[in-house]
């Protein structure tokens, strides 16, 4: 969900795996033209063709990552079930072991999360988490990690979970 700090997350783990960074907040930015940190229009989201453009790339840039033997952080809130079974799908195709992670944090924490941010590449407001709660998420078969603490404490349960994967 938003707020539960994928992306501090991602940034904290990857250089353990020198993986490439898959993240759809960045997609869109592209998509509009925008730089990273930079706000977008009121409605510029609502768009089904430029949602289906930043979906497609998204696909597209883990699939080519993972199929030139990268390790991929495939960063987007995956709350709807066919979205995790597509990126799974996506590395069963290039040949690559996968590991979900789901973060987890109390709407609290996740709106105070969100209220904070600065210079930030996702321009979710807190409306958005209140829309995320009621979705239908279906069996959660991904990993899950108490993400209502500190990041390094985060971090390190991440680690052990994709070590501890690595080793079955």
């Amino acid at each position: 969900m938003t707020g539960t700090g994928k992306s501090s997350v991602g940034r904290g783990i990857a250089p353990s795996f020198n993986a490439d960074i898959v993240e759809i907040d960045a997609l869109w930015k592209q998509e509009l033209g925008l730089a990273p940190e930079e706000r977008a229009a009121q409605g510029a989201y609502a768009d089904p063709e430029r949602r289906q453009n930043v979906l497609r790339s998204f696909d597209e840039t883990c699939h080519a990552a993972l199929r030139d033997g990268k390790t991929v952080i495939a960063q987007k809130a995956f709350i709807r079930p066919a979205e995790r079974a597509d990126v799974e799908r996506i590395a069963k195709e290039a040949g690559a072991e996968f590991c979900g992670i789901w973060l987890e944090a109390s709407f609290e924490t996740l709106k105070q999360r969100i209220r904070a941010r600065q210079n930030d590449v996702s321009d979710a407001p807190e409306s958005v988490i209140d829309r995320q709660a009621g979705m239908d998420k279906g069996e959660m078969t991904w990993h899950r990690i108490d993400a209502d603490r500190a990041l390094d404490s985060v971090i390190r349960d991440v680690l052990g979970v994709i070590a501890g994967k690595k080793d079955s």
